[in-house]
């Protein structure tokens, strides 16, 4: 099958610019896009957090005890990129 459609430069230039970090010509990337779509359409953001809320039920831990965990995680995150910049 074979479809053709007008798109803005911005938008053709962005594209153009995902093509080649994966290493694909533009007609072989918006190909792999559709194709991607519709194998697997777009969950909604319930459904891909599903997993993530299950492991936390199942952990024990309370809010508060994975708040602390997040913004230890960010600190160090932080600390190490300020880190690289210097």
């Amino acid at each position: 099958m074979s479809v053709t459609v007008e798109i803005s430069k911005e938008a053709e230039a962005k594209l153009k610019s995902r093509a080649d970090e994966m290493g694909k010509g533009l007609p072989d990337f918006v190909e792999y896009l559709l194709e991607r779509e519709a194998r697997d359409p777009e969950r909604s953001f319930d459904e891909i957090v599903a997993p993530i809320h299950d492991d936390f039920a199942k952990s024990g831990m309370t809010e508060d005890e994975l708040e602390a965990l997040l913004d230890e995680v960010v600190h160090e995150v932080r600390a190490e990129r300020a880190s690289r910049v210097k």
